[in-house]
């Protein structure tokens, strides 16, 4: 079961705003160049997300939250106090400031089921 259907039973409300926050270490570079990174990046151009309002009548943001040793910028209460205790529950992300995963990004599914639309990969076998 993906941690976003587990999360959407009334507790995220979708109807508006759908605010999605990626907490990652900056040299994480496993995740960076992973394909779930990349169809992170795709929804993350704001002319996307402009075309994603207009045909879906929902607005949604998405932010990529560089995480350091202090973690002074996290203004997330959870995400901060999490953190606090160990840096290896990174990355972490958060849908509407709750937290859906710890220890991976969103996979391509999961961002699909949320956003009710299709990601289609196409990787260089080089």
């Amino acid at each position: 079961m993906s941690c976003i259907s587990k999360q959407q039973s009334g507790r995220i409300d979708f109807r508006k705003l759908i605010n999605i926050i990626y907490y990652i270490k900056e040299n994480d570079l496993p995740v960076f160049r992973s394909n779930e990174f990349e169809a992170f990046k795709v929804i993350h151009d704001k002319e996307y997300q402009k075309n994603y309002k207009l045909l879906k009548e929902i607005e949604f943001e998405t932010i990529v939250q560089y995480v350091s040793e202090d973690n002074k910028n996290i203004k997330n209460k959870n995400v901060k106090v999490l953190l606090e205790c160990n840096l290896d529950l990174l990355p972490i992300v958060t849908i509407n400031e709750k937290i859906v995963c710890k220890k991976r990004i969103l996979s391509l599914e999961e961002l699909s089921e949320l956003l009710d639309i299709g990601f289609s990969i196409q990787e260089d076998n080089l």
